[in-house]
């Protein structure tokens, strides 16, 4: 791409941040300058080892969460104040060079930023708690540390820009949202050239420099109101852009608090809630829940919130308002300030509210994602017992409980008294299993209570005693399959098999005597998952007399996947433990139990035990006064009888001769075949030379970010109806395309009829798209050597406009993929059965002998690792249908699939 080449010398080295790792700590150890940064202090260990946890994961950012050991470590390094230690400042020095200062006044910031981040965050603030200041500041330093970077399929190209340079070409690189709170501490500070430079981008001044959502975020972060007046511009110039406004709107709850009141105050004057991106924005700052309301709503909505804002004094006086949008929007703008200080007004309205009242405060505490805000409020609606209160409560409550199941937080926690024995009282007293409550606090809100969510609940405050478990189990039948499922999981742990057809045989592990009888509890359940678990647990250990006869019973059921791990885990019992079991079979069964014993027979036999017992079982078995074909053709595997001949593996099962080896040939290709003709010209196969393809190619890439700004209406999954810029998202139009026509495919995406168009001018063929969409890449070396002279890869030519740089996101693949819908390659199935043929035929030895690492991973345990099942042969040259080929070629379902392992 031109902008890597333009920055070449701001590229960071290869391994930077391994190498920056072991130079941290190297260079602090031996107290000798920095082999990355010489020009930098030296550090000591103890501020060397805290650059090492800050960084974490060396390669990629991972955030640090509440109450995890990684947060608990890093508590014992962070102090107030850390940076007015010179040593530690030292680190900042390290890290970040000349921007150092930036870094300190932007984490003296955290305090006052939001504390939620994932999609769900809502605009709450904690500023006077330590736990929660500390993450933000984490985060914030760690996500720093990772550098701008242009995603490449071959390893990510890293750069250390300038903060003008960051600011300038923000659109070409992956950034992290932190570098926009540096942006803000620049112009917060009195960077005038900084502010001068994005003023110029909002302008459209700037020769390079393109608005994005970073330098959005940078202004509102500011504490500067000319910054939040940009942004008031930027977003009234808008007009018919609702992918902009979009952009600008659901930005403001990661912002300053002044830059929230600012704005929302200009959605009002300036009439903005008819916009379907103000009702979204809206519902991503307060957790309201609604996907669509009328104006009236959205406008009373945000007027409460200006009105709260702007008075402060009277969020007290809300508390005892009949109208709950007033209520939830003054607990929303106190949040918004210090969440703390709402907590007195959620106790004081679930105190002495109704049980509307009690529903909206566990709805806003739900929102606020704080357990120590949550909780509390959890157990009084325990307490309480209502039904739809619990509607709201029971499964994050069940959630937060099973989160904090290894710490043992909540168990016997005397914050909760009895908080199991009240959850099991109120199972008992509770007979409704399943209750929708609707229009509950807000006409739009739904919940349902489950009985389900409270025995859950229950399990998790189990803990080591064995006595609330025997409680808990005892309801075990009652439980639907999810539920029992889940308890499952947990108790069996290492041992949990999803399938029958993964169960993984013996571990190291040992079982434990409550998971042992747990097994045997849910052997006869009639969820797979837990049949194939119980069966799991009961191959470690083996069984004695009485245990086995639990299987008869399994026996009578018809699946076969089942009928096999059954006869697995009695073969693996003693002789004398499984003997009775047979007996019993024989004797006792019906037809699928009889047949079972035949199946333990013939595999004892295989095994060359008990030969005097098999005998006596066959002919008290012969005795039978009716023997089914089946039984009898399981007998004859026994004890062959006669001329008799039993179908094996020796004799071809019949169809074929194993000592006669037929003749083969590798395939050829005519030399009058599409395929043929078209390789003369080119090795792919392509109607244009190569330099001509990619000039073409370039064309389409340019014509892309010509209309990069264009806005189109796309489909949601849940079907409403969004507006994206092109420059930030292509996709299809359409969600659902069953039984469309080539042409409507192709007509499925924004401006199609310009790709159209492109193609049309471009010169190239139906076949030229084909091949173009044809692989992506090949990255194992013995593969792509041979492949390549065969098979055109598309990576390093299709380069994705989009910043994340994924093929799946990629538009010029899509748009090419679109056009072979529309401009079809008729011969395409002669070309691919002569390129598969052709492959073939040259396959070299590297690749017939090679040999892939074992995964040793259960799920895929039988995929073998020969060239035949590994993916670097994979394509997919295409599916024809049966009219298509050749009647010799067909597969069972009357489709052909040439590609995949070269052909399937």
């Amino acid at each position: 791409m031109e902008i890597t080449k333009k920055l070449e010398s701001k590229k960071l080295i290869k391994n930077f941040y391994e190498k920056q790792r072991k130079d941290l700590l190297e260079h602090a150890e031996q107290g000798i300058p920095s082999s990355l940064f010489p020009d930098r202090p030296i550090l000591t260990k103890e501020v060397a080892e805290l650059g090492k946890l800050l960084k974490g994961k060396p390669n990629y950012f991972e955030r640090v969460f509440l109450g995890s050991k990684e947060a608990e470590k890093l508590k014992e390094f962070i102090k107030p104040d850390i940076w007015e230690d010179q040593d530690y400042y030292n680190l900042l020095i390290y890290l970040f060079g000349e921007n150092a200062d930036l870094v300190k006044y932007a984490w003296n910031k955290m305090p006052y930023k939001m504390y939620q981040s994932s999609y769900s965050r809502r605009s709450f603030r904690a500023p006077h708690r330590e736990d929660y200041i500390m993450l933000n500041q984490v985060n914030f330093i760690r996500e720093l540390m990772v550098f701008p970077y242009i995603y490449s399929y071959n390893g990510d190209q890293s750069f250390d820009l300038s903060l003008e340079e960051q600011i300038t070409y923000d659109n070409e690189f992956v950034h992290n949202s932190s570098r926009s709170y540096i942006w803000s501490a620049a112009i917060d500070t009195g960077n005038v050239a900084i502010y001068q430079l994005i003023e110029d981008i909002i302008f459209n001044k700037h020769p390079e420099g393109k608005v994005s959502l970073s330098i959005i975020k940078a202004l509102l972060n500011s504490e500067q109101k000319k910054c939040w007046e940009l942004v008031e511009k930027l977003l009234l110039a808008a007009q018919r852009q609702e992918g902009l406004r979009q952009t600008i709107l659901e930005a403001l709850d990661e912002t300053s608090v002044g830059a929230l009141e600012y704005m929302i105050n200009v959605i009002i004057d300036q009439k903005l809630t008819r916009f379907s991106s103000v009702v979204r924005a809206i519902d991503t700052w307060t957790g309201l829940g609604w996907e669509a309301e009328k104006e009236s709503v959205v406008k009373n909505i945000l007027s409460l919130a200006d009105h709260y804002f702007k008075n402060p004094g009277e969020i007290p006086k809300a508390m005892s308002s009949k109208n709950n949008n007033e209520v939830y929007m003054a607990l929303w703008v106190q949040g918004v300030k210090d969440v703390e200080k709402a907590v007195p007004y959620l106790h004081q309205l679930f105190d002495e509210g109704d049980v509307e009242k009690k529903c909206l405060v566990i709805k806003f505490a739900i929102e606020t994602a704080d357990p120590y805000i949550q909780m509390p409020l959890y157990y009084k609606a325990v307490l309480d017992g209502n039904t739809d209160v619990l509607a709201f409560a029971g499964y994050p409550m069940s959630t937060l409980l099973s989160t904090n199941t290894d710490s043992k937080f909540f168990i016997n926690n005397p914050d909760y008294p009895e908080f199991f024995e009240k959850l099991h009282q109120l199972t008992l007293n509770t007979e409704i299993k399943e209750k929708k409550v609707e229009g509950k606090i807000f006409s739009w809100l739904n919940a349902t209570f489950k009985k389900s969510d409270l025995y859950a609940s229950m399990f998790y405050l189990v803990g080591d005693d064995s006595h609330k478990l025997d409680t808990v189990l005892s309801y075990f039948d009652q439980f639907d399959l999810s539920l029992r499922e889940l308890l499952a999981r947990n108790i069996l742990r290492e041992f949990y098999c999803y399938s029958l057809s993964y169960a993984e045989g013996k571990k190291k592990l040992k079982v434990k005597a409550f998971q042992r009888e747990f097994a045997f509890k849910i052997l006869k359940d009639r969820g797979e998952a837990l049949v194939a678990s119980g069966i799991n647990i009961l191959l470690q250990d083996p069984l004695n007399k009485e245990e086995i006869m639990v299987f008869f019973d399994l026996f009578k059921r018809k699946g076969g996947v089942l009928r096999k791990k059954l006869v697995e885990l009695v073969i693996e019992q003693e002789d004398n433990v499984l003997i009775p079991l047979v007996d019993e079979l024989m004797s006792k069964g019906d037809l699928e139990q009889r047949a079972a014993s035949l199946d333990i027979m013939l595999q004892l036999q295989k095994g060359k035990r008990v030969s005097a017992q098999i005998t006596n079982w066959t002919k008290q078995y012969a005795e039978r006064p009716k023997i089914t074909e089946r039984e009898q053709g399981l007998l004859d595997q026994i004890n062959p009888s006669g001329d008799d001949t039993v179908l094996s593996e020796d004799n071809g099962y019949g169809f074929y001769n194993p000592g006669v080896v037929s003749k083969f040939a590798l395939p050829k290709v005519e030399s009058d075949s599409v395929y043929a003709q078209a390789v003369k010209k080119d090795k792919y196969g392509f109607t244009k030379p190569m330099e001509d393809v990619k000039a073409e190619i370039k064309k389409l890439y340019d014509l892309f970010q010509q209309h990069k700004n264009h806005e189109y209406d796309a489909e949601e999954w849940d079907g409403s109806v969004t507006t994206l810029l092109m420059g930030n998202t292509f996709r299809q139009i359409k969600r659902n395309t069953e039984g469309f026509t080539p042409k409507q495919l192709a007509e499925n995406y924004p401006l199609h009829e310009v790709w159209e168009q492109w193609f049309l001018d471009s010169g190239l063929q139906s076949r030229d798209l084909y091949l173009l969409t044809l692989a992506e890449n090949c990255d194992r070396k013995v593969f792509r050597e041979f492949m390549e002279n065969y098979v055109f890869y598309y990576k390093d030519l299709l380069v994705n406009p989009l910043k994340d740089g994924y093929a799946w996101t990629n538009p010029i693949i899509m748009i090419l993929q679109s056009l072979k819908d529309l401009f079809v390659f008729e011969e395409h199935v002669d070309f691919a059965l002569d390129a598969t043929s052709t492959i073939f035929a040259n396959l070299p030895e590297s690749v017939i002998n090679y040999k892939g690492k074992d995964s040793n991973d259960y799920y895929y345990q039988d995929q073998g690792n020969g060239w035949q099942r590994l993916d670097f042969l994979c394509l997919s040259y295409g599916q024809f249908p049966e009219q298509a080929l050749p009647m010799s070629k067909i597969s069972n379902d009357g489709i052909y699939t040439v590609g995949c392992s070269i052909m399937a």
